[in-house]
């Protein structure tokens, strides 16, 4: 993390800057969208199991719960994370007509989203598991 120090104006909006610019730089992501077959789903299925890998491994401070062993997981059915230090709950899933569907879920508040690439899928969660830490830390 980068510290920002308010008592150096130019230094701290230089520091800033570097710390906020990748995120704002412009990357555009294209997609070719048809039809999905059941293989396509089932793909996604198996890419979306991958990336909750990824997001556990990370450190961000995921995890995943775990299915039931008598239900069966299909491409369908929704993988679930949970951010242990603030309750933070996401839900994601394959979406039939491509991407990822993103349920986020914290006290009363839930942000849905359709149709998320991976990359933007991992962005939100990273930022929602952020933000609800600032908040807490905040509260202080």
């Amino acid at each position: 993390m980068v510290s920002v120090m308010l008592d150096d104006p130019k230094g701290a909006k230089r520091r800033l800057r570097a710390l906020v610019q990748p995120i704002l730089a412009p990357s555009w992501l294209e997609y070719n969208l048809r039809p999905l077959a059941i293989e396509d789903r089932e793909r996604a299925a198996e890419m979306l199991d991958l990336l909750i890998d990824i997001l556990e491994d990370s450190g961000i401070g995921v995890r995943r719960l775990l299915v039931p062993a008598d239900e069966a997981v299909e491409w369908s059915t929704p993988r679930r994370l949970r951010a242990p230090r603030n309750d933070t709950v996401f839900d994601l899933s394959v979406n039939p007509e491509g991407g990822l569907n993103l349920s986020v879920s914290f006290e009363d508040k839930n942000f849905i989203e359709h149709g998320l690439s991976f990359e933007a899928a991992s962005t939100l969660i990273l930022s929602f598991t952020n933000l609800r830490l600032a908040t807490e830390e905040m509260k202080i």
